[in-house]
């Protein structure tokens, strides 16, 4: 049964999902968007299901090339306008189950990890970076194209703990790496 007063509706589900991509600063993975549609039972899969099929077909919810879902700029410009349409209650539940989301998605946007051609073979280069600021960025030699796929891979899920590796090994250069 449908909480926070949602009628889970087809209309209010395309309005639901308006508003949850247009919250978001950037795509997220469909799975994301369907959990976070159907927190608490507030709507039905096939429901759901037809309200996204639509709203990519009309333009209003953009589909990008690794399957990542945003808000159009003009669903954008009417989501503030539509929210009112929400029940407050369901605002402010489905505001606090964006946070996970919202994190990755910015955490995502930070790590940068990419294989690149150079005149000596492939390189994979590893950044991290906030609001445009870097914190690091290497270019490291890949034997091989697996390699390189396996490092930016590991970047990926573990930039921060390698870069506070690698900063506490620069800034004491005598510690010994096996720990002795």
């Amino acid at each position: 049964m449908p909480r926070h007063g949602f009628s889970g509706k087809p209309d209010d589900t395309k309005i639901f999902i308006v508003h949850l991509l247009a919250a978001l600063p950037g795509p997220c993975t469909r799975g994301e968007l369907q959990e976070l549609v159907m927190i608490d039972d507030n709507a039905d899969y096939f429901v759901y299901s037809d309200a996204l099929a639509d709203l990519i077909a009309r333009g209003l919810v953009l589909e990008d090339e690794e399957g990542g879902l945003s808000a159009s700029e003009r669903a954008r410009e009417h989501s503030g306008l539509l929210d009112a349409d929400l029940p407050a209650a369901l605002r402010r539940h489905s505001a606090a189950a964006l946070v996970p989301v919202r994190r990755r998605i910015l955490r995502d946007a930070a790590i940068g990890a990419k294989l690149e051609p150079s005149e000596h073979g492939l390189m994979a280069r590893l950044s991290w970076s906030d609001r445009g600021a870097p914190f690091i960025d290497i270019r490291m030699a890949a034997g091989s194209e697996e390699q390189g796929r396996i490092l930016i891979e590991s970047w990926r899920k573990n930039a921060e703990d390698i870069y506070e590796a690698l900063l506490a090994r620069l800034l004491d250069p005598g510690q010994d790496p096996e720990g002795r």
